[in-house]
């Protein structure tokens, strides 16, 4: 399967002439990633610039933090998120110690991904 992904490169000690691309637990949990596993990575092209993206918790749980956050929602979304397509789950750092799920509904304009 694809997915899609915008990291920045940050080198760490021990990596300098090394091809190593860092994923967070959790998203690599979703994604079905296990730590260490070997994947594929390549750039993707002609990225849509996204006037609206439409998103959804994914749990109960997840509704109600959002709830609470939701003033500070976009930020924390624009922040951490940087390139979405329908469908996909995503983890969102509330807090430093607070994550929820969310999903990826509609791209306004429509496109593949943005």
């Amino acid at each position: 399967s694809s997915d899609l992904f915008s990291w920045v490169e940050i080198r760490h000690y021990g990596y300098q002439d090394e091809h190593v691309a860092e994923l967070n637990r959790r998203m690599g949990e979703k994604l079905g990633i296990k730590d260490g596993e070997q994947v594929f990575i390549k750039p993707c092209s002609q990225v849509v610039s996204c006037q609206q993206v439409v998103v959804e918790p994914i749990s109960v749980d997840d509704w109600e933090i959002l709830e609470l956050h939701a003033s500070s929602l976009e930020r924390l979304l624009l922040d951490q998120i940087r390139i979405v397509y329908p469908k996909g789950v995503f983890p969102v750092w509330v807090e430093h110690h607070t994550c929820i799920y969310i999903k990826i509904g509609a791209l306004n304009p429509s496109a593949t991904y943005g």
